[in-house]
């Protein structure tokens, strides 16, 4: 059976009708893997268990280890910035590796962090700092990791539930961990309670080692493969492009004030209403049952609203944000403690219906096959404003008392919400970009299975802006193994452009361009290179203060310790261009503008192309250059080198394509045989094509 159906190694299945009812019931939705989510919750409930009893029993810490609101803030904040350091790479091999096994080895992590804890001697406060800072550590998986297991075990429109479902895990974790820090401390001391948390964590990595791994992406309509994918860095630099993202990142700076909440809340009880521990841990179930609430709400509104708006979902958490930071600033602001403690449910009440919509619209922005590295980015943005957030609240406390320290989480939190909801303007065009590139990974893996040649070269919905100047509009092309194709357009019609983001000069904001069947957005230039894939940019493909020699010599970094290889591949490059022979010495400013194309022609032979782009053939040269170019480029389209070459002149292009593109304001407006165009008098209205239709 296959692991969508059934995620789980080596067990048997249960009965369907029984699976049935239980999904439906926790789902909505009959067929669907119970288990999963079933576990994942429970391990996040565990983890705020561990997190909350820090929170409720602070002020116990506190005293224990002779700290300072500052100092003490300041450890929980570093937990947390070092749990969000730890989410990219943990992300970025949960898109390499089984992130089962990932989620197993976090969770034997959380159980060493509690007891560590329980363990840190009075006179010994750093093993209690990297005991949180484990702890912290142990928590990342139930972001990126498990957020991503679940959206490949269910399809989009189950998707909101199951993580509203999992999510339950997190506040039903704040209200038992709260409600069983608050009396174990009172009765035992604060120790116990961590040490009550330890093996239950154990436990459940035993547990949750049975789950498998399902297909990413699978939902999307592709399955992708583990491997073959991009490094960290262009993965990052992939998602930073991707506008939705981008604004949720630099929200969740200012949001940072939420998780900071958690710790700063019950100093500010404990120090304005001299709450204790049982007390405290009455408050933080009441908040944890406000959170629950919120989250139950929050993944209703979600799924109803996934058919009709993805932007929407974006505004709503944004709102949702806001409405949590004017709660906390009224609990600051309350005279009595029930008062206070209400706002304190309501502003969790908010933060928990951000969740099920604001992850959704996540992983949908996100590639699927970068999934795990997009959601592990917010937290990467988030541990840096709790780390900084929490120093300065602990600092504001100890000048100002707790109050002040309280509005101005609530301030931060508000700002968080407004840059969030912005994400509305981009949130549908980034879903449908991603949506956009999965479609073209599964055409080459039909393109396989039906027998047929897939294209060497897709690019697929590309849009760029130079300083918000948009230059292209979802333009798109594909170029087959062997085959010549035309660039065809006026200046400023963005050839140039697509040219620089196919070969990695420039990251586009959206659209995805794949090369050989790997997605290669955003990959660095000389990787690309690395794999075949050369351009020849028009007018400065040489460096005018070396001599030939030298720009030649440069050619051959890619293979420059091979000595033979690289003298030969000189050799050759000057048998097809034998002008360039008798001006090795001389300086590269010295040639004519035709000498210059042959040298930058020369240059890129030498990089052994596979796929040859070359910018600006023959703009500006003299008939008789343009006479020798031609032949030598038809001589390299007969040799099966695979080209894409940007012309002005259709004549030239039906010499040497077979077909073309052509371009008008960043738009792709035909795509067929150069000589087609003449036939389009809605297209033949440019300079260059009326001149060429004369002719």
């Amino acid at each position: 059976m296959s692991t969508k159906a059934f995620p789980v190694r080596g067990t048997p299945p249960t009965g369907a009708g029984v699976r049935d009812v239980v999904s439906r019931l926790l789902l909505g939705a009959r067929a669907q893997p119970i288990l999963p989510v079933t576990m994942l919750f429970t391990l996040l409930m565990l983890a705020w268990m561990d997190i909350s009893s820090a929170g409720v029993l602070g002020p116990d810490i506190r005293a224990t280890f002779h700290l300072s609101n500052q100092a003490y803030t300041a450890i929980a904040g570093l937990s947390g910035f070092v749990a969000v350091l730890a989410a990219l790479p943990v992300g970025y091999l949960g898109d390499r590796f089984s992130r089962i096994d990932i989620t197993v080895v976090l969770a034997v992590l959380l159980g060493l962090a509690s007891l560590g804890s329980a363990l840190a001697p009075p006179t010994f406060v750093a093993l209690f700092v990297l005991a949180r800072m484990a702890t912290g550590i142990g928590e990342v998986s139930n972001g990126p990791i498990h957020q991503s297991l679940l959206s490949d075990y269910h399809p989009p429109g189950v998707r909101p539930r199951a993580l509203a479902l999992q999510r339950t895990g997190y506040p039903l974790g704040i209200i038992a961990g709260s409600y069983l820090a608050g009396q174990l401390g009172h009765a035992y001391g604060w120790r116990v309670a961590f040490i009550a948390l330890a093996f239950p964590a154990f436990a459940l990595a035993l547990l949750t080692g049975f789950l498998a791994d399902p297909a990413r992406g699978a939902h999307e309509g592709v399955a992708e493969r583990i491997g073959d994918l991009p490094s960290f860095a262009v993965s990052f630099r992939r998602l930073w492009q991707i506008a939705t993202l981008r604004r949720v990142w630099i929200g969740a700076v200012f949001t940072s004030g939420s998780v900071t909440l958690i710790t700063v809340s019950a100093l500010f009880f404990h120090e304005v209403f001299r709450a204790g521990d049982q007390m405290l841990g009455t408050i933080g179930s009441i908040a944890g049952g406000g959170l629950f609430l919120g989250l139950v709400a929050g993944g209703v509104m979600a799924q109803r609203m996934h058919r009709t708006t993805i932007a929407g979902q974006v505004f709503y958490a944004g709102l949702a944000i806001v409405a949590a930071a004017v709660a906390v600033i009224c609990t600051a602001l309350a005279h009595s403690l029930p008062v206070s403690i209400a706002f304190y449910a309501v502003a969790s009440f908010f933060n928990g219906m951000l969740y099920p919509p604001l992850f959704q619209v996540l992983a949908l922005v996100s590639p699927p096959r970068i999934r795990s590295t997009g959601l592990a980015g917010g937290a990467l943005f988030l541990g840096l404003g709790t780390l900084v957030v929490s120093t300065i609240s602990g600092s504001v406390a100890d000048s100002y008392g707790w109050p002040a320290a309280m509005i101005l989480l609530g301030v931060l939190v508000a700002i968080g919400g407004v840059i969030t909801a912005s994400g509305v303007s981009t949130a549908y065009l980034d879903a449908v970009a991603a949506a956009q590139a999965s479609v073209v990974s599964s055409l080459r893996e039909g393109d396989e299975r039906g027998g047929a040649e897939a294209p060497l070269l897709r690019a697929s919905g590309v849009e760029f802006a130079y300083d918000g100047a948009r230059v292209l509009f979802g333009a798109s092309l594909q170029v087959h193994s062997g085959e010549a194709v035309g660039l065809l357009g006026t200046n400023g019609a963005g050839k140039s452009t697509l040219l620089k983001v196919i070969a990695g000069i420039e990251a586009p904001s959206r659209g995805a361009v794949f090369y050989d069947g790997v997605d290669v957005t955003g990959q660095a230039p000389e990787e690309l290179a690395r794999r075949g894939l050369i351009l020849v940019p028009g007018g400065r493909s040489v460096f005018s203060s070396l001599t030939v020699r030298e720009n030649l010599a440069l050619a051959t970094w890619l293979y420059r310790r091979e000595r033979r290889a690289s003298g030969a591949a000189i050799d050759e490059a000057l048998t097809r261009f034998p002008k360039l022979r008798p001006r090795l010495d001389r300086s590269a400013a010295l040639l004519s503008g035709g000498e210059r194309q042959m040298l930058g022609l020369a240059q890129g032979l030498i990089c052994r192309p596979r796929l040859l782009m070359i910018d600006e053939l023959t703009l500006g040269l003299a008939p008789l250059v343009v006479e020798e170019l031609i032949q030598v480029v038809s001589g390299l389209r007969d040799s099966g080198l695979t080209l894409v070459i940007v012309e002005q002149s259709v004549n030239i292009a039906s010499l040497l394509c077979t077909r073309a593109y052509f371009l008008e304001k960043g738009r792709v407006r035909f795509a067929g045989p150069p000589a087609a165009l003449l036939d389009r008098p809605d297209l033949a209205r440019s300079v260059f094509l009326g001149a060429a239709a004369k002719a």
